[in-house]
């Protein structure tokens, strides 16, 4: 079995486990013995992040172990691991007695304050991100772009693109730089800074904003029970995982996709080497080895497209509406309203930074 077979079997499970608890928690209701008022998100999220350490364990330190494709030694990761499971713990916590409290004014006080949240935690994803991911990291100008350099251990780690559109920051892992040519580091700077300039990475946060406020805004509802209480939050919490979680597959990965082939064609069409896009393409795929699917299974969960998808299309005109990640960042705005999934999947167990900042070329 392959390293991202594995992976993915692995995550996979993961995430499906969860969606059946809180598929179970939606349909028979909340036990009593859940009940412990504003303490219920803390303990909530407690027990999920112990539930989640073998296969975070497995998929984050002993896998890349074994395939050679991890420096990170065992404290290493256990802290990793810990600051992930602590922030994701701490605002969970937080966001669970924040809208118990707000409940107090209603469906509308629930509703708004889960909506506040998500653009809170949009607006702090930077910040949750450093202290996630640790390391160091340094800013700096490169010919017109801002780009963070993070020298991190966690070597899935890739960066991105985090924080409010107009605000958003790069952030480039420095293990890249090693890995890569000058020449493909830079191309893969520039592409990034091709979904600012097409407005793909404001129409990827705000797809995922508002899909986070209406998917709230619909467990909250079907829940029918007052927030107000831990045993209410719990039950709107559940039922958000499962709405979320389905939300992730079709749709939201389709515009990834396509948000992906049209940065291509903006690093093509401004004329750039068109050689070093090509291998920009081909070895980014190698230090990201893509799912064990059939492109058409693939197509309904990664946002990410495979390399071989991604140079067919390379100079074709763009025909397809696109948004940058909106599925990811759906994922991690979900903390505002207790995704138990939040922090589970192929691309996510066991690196606690791709769970504020999913993986991406």
């Amino acid at each position: 079995m392959s390293y991202a077979q594995a992976r993915w079997w692995a995550g996979s499970f993961q995430v499906l486990g969860w969606v059946a608890i809180a598929g179970a928690g939606w349909i028979w209701g909340i036990p009593a013995w859940a009940e412990a008022g504003y303490y219920t998100p803390l303990l909530m999220t407690a027990a999920a992040a112990l539930a989640n350490l073998p296969i975070d364990w497995y998929c984050g330190y002993w896998l890349p172990a074994q395939y050679g494709r991890s420096l990170m030694s065992p404290g290493g990761w256990w802290s990793s691991w810990a600051r992930g499971a602590g922030i994701y713990i701490a605002a969970v916590a937080t966001a669970g007695a924040l809208v118990m409290g707000a409940a107090a004014w209603g469906t509308a006080g629930a509703v708004g304050a889960g909506a506040g949240l998500g653009i809170l935690l949009m607006g702090g994803q930077y910040w949750l991100l450093r202290i996630t991911a640790g390391g160091v990291w340094e800013h700096a100008t490169d010919r017109g772009f801002e780009v963070e350099t993070a020298t991190v251990q966690d070597r899935e780690f890739t960066g991105g693109l985090v924080g409010i559109p107009g605000q958003e920051v790069q952030v480039f892992p420095a293990h890249w730089q090693v890995a890569l040519a000058p020449a493909v580091s830079r191309i893969i700077q520039v592409r990034r800074h091709g979904a600012i300039n097409l407005g793909l990475y404001g129409q990827g946060a705000l797809l995922a904003l508002a899909a986070h406020v209406l998917l709230w805004t619909a467990a909250v509802w079907i829940c029918g029970t007052p927030l107000t209480t831990g045993a209410g939050w719990l039950r709107a919490s559940v039922i958000y995982t499962v709405l979320v979680t389905v939300a992730q597959v079709g749709w939201l990965p389709r515009l990834g996709r396509e948000a992906a082939f049209a940065m291509d064609k903006w690093v093509y069409y401004q004329q750039f080497d068109a050689d070093a896009l090509r291998k920009s393409i081909q070895e980014a795929d190698r230090l990201l080895e893509p799912a064990p699917l059939a492109p058409a299974q693939a197509a309904w969960v990664y946002a990410r497209p495979t390399a071989a998808a991604r140079l067919a299309r390379m100079a074709a005109p763009r025909e397809r509406a696109a948004a940058w990640q909106p599925g990811p960042i759906l994922r991690y705005l979900s903390w505002a309203g207790g995704n138990l999934a939040a922090r589970s999947g192929p691309m996510v167990s066991g690196h606690p930074a791709s769970g504020i900042l999913a993986p991406d070329t």
